[in-house]
């Protein structure tokens, strides 16, 4: 069962339409975030704190967490230990999976399981400790189609799903074993993050695929994940969220910067610290 606390706090409901979110009446719920150090994870956590829930925040390291709060409990655990997971959880927590590899785009991945295995952890960890509401997080690059040979002397921009082709073809597996779960489960497949302020503008596209090359922020997702928590809309669905924003590379994303961060962040992780 899952502990509700009534609050007056507010969130945000991302909008299925160009409607402006509307504000709604959030219940303090118990959450176990897996993947606390995630870019996603820099919002969600804050955003669900704000809104009275208690949160569990399961890293590889946990020192490397941002936040504090007394509403707040960051762990250790690791998705291909699955012992460290069922120690996170009690049976009362709705879990929301946004942890994924730390790469770049110019490192070729042709193979991964770390999505597939992963997530199947979390799914034996949770039937064995009773949870049973599970928000999963893809990427919408899994509907794009995969090119079958390597592309040649194109910008790295076009030659990011040859060198990704393993870790999305993993999200595609992951996707697969999230829906045979039997779980409440919601797949989430956001498109292009970028870390600024909430635009309350996001679009869903509910089991079929959403338009390509679309921008949104972090916050916004986040948002959108903390205002279904209780609701039964989407479970057993594939939502893909974006926006009508396209990307323009060099545009309104400076992809330098984005690979800087990405290495940044890879390097931390490759460090421990």
């Amino acid at each position: 069962m899952i502990r509700r606390r009534v609050l007056t706090g507010l969130l945000f409901v991302a909008a299925v339409t160009s409607q402006p979110a509307a504000a709604v009446e959030s219940s303090g719920l118990n959450i176990l975030v897996i993947g606390a150090t995630a870019r996603t994870s820099e919002d969600l956590i804050p955003q669900a704190l704000a809104a009275g829930h208690e949160v569990i925040g399961l890293a590889r390291r946990p020192n490397a967490v941002k936040f504090e709060h007394a509403n707040l409990t960051v762990v250790k655990g690791d998705v291909y230990d699955v012992d460290s997971l069922k120690a996170a959880m009690t049976g009362d927590e709705i879990v929301i999976s946004v942890y994924g590899p730390r790469t770049t785009p110019e490192i070729e991945i042709p193979e991964s399981d770390l999505m597939s295995k992963g997530t199947a952890n979390i799914i034996e960890a949770m039937k064995a400790k009773g949870n049973t509401r599970l928000f999963a997080t893809s990427s919408t690059s899994v509907e794009r189609e995969i090119p079958e040979t390597e592309p040649i002397g194109v910008p790295l921009t076009q030659k990011w799903m040859w060198n990704m082709r393993g870790v999305y073809r993993d999200m595609r597996h992951m996707e697969d074993v999230v829906h045979e779960s039997g779980l409440e489960a919601i797949v989430l497949r956001p498109c292009q993050l970028l870390q600024e302020p909430m635009r309350h503008d996001i679009k869903l596209a509910v089991d079929v695929p959403a338009p390509g090359r679309r921008l949104i922020t972090y916050a916004d997702f986040s948002a959108f994940i903390l205002s279904q928590l209780e609701s039964d809309d989407y479970i057993g669905t594939t939502v893909s969220v974006y926006s009508d924003r396209t990307i323009d590379w060099g545009g309104n994303v400076d992809f330098e910067a984005e690979m800087e961060k990405l290495k940044r962040l890879k390097a931390e992780s490759e460090a421990g610290t």
